[in-house]
């Protein structure tokens, strides 16, 4: 009942933040759960135009929280901001959900630095190299709940009628932590069609779990996800995206 109500509560928040932004109306990038750019769990090597910032917010269920023992949903809050062309600078901002009354709780934040190697070429990927909660003040890395190193590749196909993206990637964390964010192999699969150019479907891998959801975007700058982690564990998140050379040449 406790995990119902806070989702409840968490969803209406995201619906009136939707309807707000909404009426702000580059075309909004898809971001992970964790707001860097990708499917639901697994990054891509897709980034955002050059001078681009994005803000959003996430629900995420206790089954895909390792740094919650899987015992409590949480709710991030991200912002990223695409620096160069080929360099993208990312904060989020973890908070457990359901907290008891009394207890210590300090709100996680994870640093994530992702770095171009290659733009998409003809029938070449674009290719991505990304450091997720490198930073730490425990300098044992017990602080860090969220680490990944990887190299992910993403090829968009783009036809009259279908636009294909497939992605995959591995991570293997480079430096002390308590818990990662990425494993191994993960990967997934975006696709989108020219009549329903506001949507797209979402097929994930990461993790050992395998997920599936939506893309929706609203205008050129709002971007909201709806998925289910391993087929049975609802997650959500919504973001706005602004370009800063676009507004500081008005």
């Amino acid at each position: 009942m406790k995990r119902r109500t806070a989702i409840h509560r968490v969803f209406r928040r995201f619906a009136l933040f939707l309807l707000l932004l909404q009426m702000l109306s580059s075309v909004a990038a898809a971001q992970t759960l964790g707001g860097t750019p990708g499917l639901i769990l697994a990054p891509s090597a897709e980034m955002s135009r050059d001078g681009s910032f994005r803000f959003g917010a996430s629900y995420v269920p206790r089954e895909a929280l390792e740094y919650t023992g899987h015992r409590r949903d949480a709710a991030v809050v991200f912002l990223s901001l695409t620096y160069l062309p080929f360099l993208e600078l990312d904060l989020r901002l973890t908070r457990q959900l359901n907290i008891p009354k009394g207890s210590i709780h300090t709100v996680d934040r994870s640093p994530v630095v992702r770095l171009r190697l290659f733009r998409q070429r003809g029938y070449l990927p674009a290719v991505v190299i990304g450091l997720h909660d490198f930073l730490s003040t425990i300098e044992s890395g017990e602080a860090r709940h969220f680490a990944a190193s990887y190299l992910v590749v993403t090829r968009r196909f783009v036809g009259n009628t279908w636009a294909v993206a497939p992605t995959v990637g591995f991570s293997r964390p480079l430096y002390s932590h308590k818990q990662s964010e990425l494993v191994g192999w993960f990967g997934g699969l975006s696709i989108g069609c020219r009549r329903f150019p506001f949507m797209s479907l979402l097929f994930d891998y990461a993790n050992g779990l395998p997920s599936i959801g939506a893309d929706f975007i609203f205008g050129k700058h709002l971007q909201a996800k709806a998925a289910w982690i391993d087929y049975r564990y609802f997650c959500f998140n919504t973001g706005l995206q602004i370009n800063l050379f676009a507004v500081f040449k008005k």
